[in-house]
């Protein structure tokens, strides 16, 4: 700013010389020849002239550096205002994810978790050991996870058991069912035999019949 203004004041002093030149050359024309005002020309006019060109060129190279310079702190600016804009969005995306999170509703909220208790009794070291309240519901939801997993299959490995059981008492009520039958057709094979070995024995005569035979 002090540069461009050292600019202009050494112009305006510049223009004020040669206005003074010029109200010399007037006068001095008026009074005098031409020779010697081309005279008073080579000498003062030509150093004002050279000295407003190198002026000229001084400013204009300083207004070049300083439109170079705006465009770059435009530039900047621009950038810093997009970046702004990007953090806005941002910001407003994390309010809403905060608002869905605050309003979302898990589904352990409906699951019944064993008490913090008995997580605590039971559970490994490693999940009971964090005193922050959301790690620790997170280790109780992993604990609950496993302890369902280990008791499904030990439902499973029962289910298994009793049907196995289910298999073999059928299997066993069928195989007696078949020995009660061949128990059956041995009884009923063996009862000819059982008469020819046990005659029904003889009938002895009444009282009545000897009567009648005497």
């Amino acid at each position: 700013m002090s540069s461009t203004l050292a600019h202009t004041a050494a112009i305006t002093e510049a223009c004020n010389t040669l206005r003074s030149i010029a109200a010399e050359f007037l006068e001095i024309k008026q009074k005098s020849d031409n020779s010697t005002i081309d005279s008073l020309q080579d000498t003062r006019t030509n150093t004002q002239f050279a000295l407003l060109k190198e002026l000229h060129t001084t400013t204009y190279n300083h207004t070049r550096e300083m439109k170079n310079l705006t465009a770059e702190a435009r530039q900047i600016m621009d950038l810093r205002h997009l970046g702004l804009q990007n953090i806005a969005y941002e910001k407003r995306h994390l309010e809403e994810e905060i608002v869905k999170c605050r309003q979302f509703r898990s589904i352990y909220q409906d699951i019944e978790l064993i008490s913090e208790e008995e997580f605590l009794n039971t559970a490994p070291p490693e999940l009971t050991q964090d005193s922050n309240a959301h790690a620790r519901m997170i280790n109780r939801l992993k604990f609950e996870h496993q302890e369902r997993l280990r008791l499904k299959q030990v439902l499973e490995d029962l289910n298994q058991e009793r049907l196995q059981l289910i298999k073999e008492h059928r299997l066993e009520g069928s195989q007696l069912e078949d020995l009660d039958s061949q128990l059956d057709d041995i009884v009923k094979a063996c009862q000819p035999i059982e008469k020819m070995l046990n005659p029904p024995p003889a009938l002895e005569p009444t009282p009545m019949d000897t009567t009648e035979a005497s």
